[in-house]
């Protein structure tokens, strides 16, 4: 897991998303989220469940799928 910090300074990782700040932002703190796991999906994770693509499933499946990712 990564734990919130602020904006002191620039974001200590890599940005995978391409929308990460680029300059520092004194008093602003920053969340990270964990990504979300769908196999198939590609490489595996998603980073939003908007973007894990769940068309074909049923709610129990989705729901089942939730269970499990929760449980990483």
């Amino acid at each position: 897991p990564v734990w919130p910090y602020t904006l002191d300074f620039k974001v200590p990782h890599e940005c995978k998303s391409g929308t990460c700040p680029t300059k520092s932002f004194p008093g602003v703190w920053e969340v990270p989220l964990n990504a979300h796991y769908v196999e198939g999906f590609e490489g595996g994770h998603c980073p939003y469940l908007d973007q894990c693509v769940l068309h074909y499933h049923d709610p129990e499946d989705v729901f089942e799928w939730l269970q499990e990712d929760f449980s990483r």
